[in-house]
């Protein structure tokens, strides 16, 4: 026998207080029992499903936070040779019991269970292999790719807007941004909040087109950049890990393609045009051009203003010879933070939500001072813009003459 008594008496294998009721706290054992206590302790009654295997761990009791009597929980039977996943669910405080693992492949051992926090029937499972979601309360499972390892799960949360993953060996993930999860219909998804960073000067002063071991001044770190199939650039990380985009992320839903009829908007508080991105623009590079195949696609607005006028190459008297690459020439001004109106238009249909681009909390200066730089900035860009015009139209001139 074991002498230290450790497998004598059932362990706590998951604790969870109702965030709706008090005094409710939901208790599950590594040998398939569940109890309730809605008394904060003094009197428990156990409420272990029928179809809960015996001597199951049960890894997780999850309480929605959409409905106090909604509780989710994650079991498994993988020591007694039973790989099979096991996720219940009740709606009715623990009172019966539901199977939603019936359509989850059923080799998987089932780990962990989290619900969203925001959308009420999103959920996440955590197995041996990865992670699954389900958008209709757990009638479909689908697995979660996205370059996701092949590595056992442990736990998850959802936090801030993420989904936040523990691995077995593999450290922690974190799925950005679970608004096209949360979402539903087509059209443009309402954009989380952005923040109006202040990135150091030399932040992608080292980026060529081979490869480049310095993201920064005193930052060490190798990547290199790719050209993908559709001609989009890429900068693939060796050995350090990579920044969610410098910008506010934009995700939209299209039914069918809109190759040729696609149109980002953003205004300001005061319905001023800060930028304007359409497919159809032929002077707009390519990586700045959003996507516009059917099915989800996402677009990042680098949170500045529309660029100057660019001087017309075609237009001068010697064909234009660079001695080394090009830069991607003047880029506009970082807008100051506040409400954005962000359209999309596409098959005819506009859609239109609000922006939040918040302010860097690590920077100490007021919305004034902002305000003032963005004004001195906009009028050096306007005056770029003049100078430009003038030049292109002087030598338009001169191509007639």
């Amino acid at each position: 026998g074991d002498s230290a008594g450790a497998e004598a008496y059932a362990s706590l294998s998951s604790v969870a207080e109702s965030p709706h009721r008090k005094g409710e706290i939901w208790g599950a054992t590594d040998d398939g029992r569940v109890h309730v206590t809605r008394d904060s302790g003094a009197s428990w009654t156990e409420v272990t499903p029928p179809k809960m295997p015996a001597l199951a761990y049960i890894g997780t009791v999850e309480i929605s936070q959409h409905d106090a009597d909604c509780i989710y929980l994650s079991a498994t039977c993988y020591k007694s040779a039973d790989y099979r996943p096991y996720l219940f669910v009740s709606r009715d405080s623990g009172a019966s019991w539901s199977s939603i693992s019936d359509s989850f492949p059923q080799d998987e051992i089932t780990r962990v269970i989290r619900a969203d926090t925001v959308r009420q029937g999103l959920l996440f499972a955590g197995t041996e292999t990865g992670v699954f979601v389900s958008a209709d309360d757990g009638a479909g499972w689908t697995r979660m790719q996205g370059g996701f390892p092949v590595t056992p799960v442990y736990d998850m949360r959802v936090k801030h807007g993420d989904l936040i993953v523990a691995t077995h060996g593999r450290s922690f993930w974190i799925l950005d941004d679970l608004s096209p999860l949360r979402a539903a219909g087509s059209g443009l998804i309402p954009p989380r909040e952005t923040v109006r960073q202040c990135l150091s000067w030399s932040t992608g002063l080292f980026d060529g087109d081979g490869k480049d071991y310095s993201p920064a001044f005193g930052v060490e770190g190798a990547s290199y950049k790719v050209k993908n199939p559709d001609g989009r650039s890429q900068r693939r990380y060796l050995d350090v890990g990579e920044n969610p985009p410098d910008g506010a992320i934009l995700f939209y839903w299209l039914d069918e393609s809109a190759e040729d009829n696609l149109l980002i908007e953003v205004h300001d508080s005061d319905g001023a045009l800060q930028a304007r991105f359409d497919v159809s623009d032929e002077r707009l590079k390519i990586d700045m051009k959003p996507t516009a195949h059917a099915g989800l696609n996402r677009f990042v607005w680098d949170l500045r203003s529309m660029p100057p006028v660019r001087l017309d190459r075609s237009l001068q008297d010697r064909p234009y010879q660079p001695f080394a690459r090009e830069g991607d020439g003047p880029a506009g001004v970082r807008v100051v933070p506040g409400t954005y109106r962000v359209s999309l238009t596409a098959g005819g249909k506009t859609s239109t939500h609000d922006l939040v681009v918040a302010r860097d909390p690590r920077i100490d200066v007021s919305d004034a001072d902002l305000a003032a730089q963005y004004k001195v900035a906009k009028a050096l860009t306007d005056s770029v813009s003049d100078l430009y015009i003038g030049v292109n139209r002087i030598r338009m001139m001169r191509k007639q003459l």
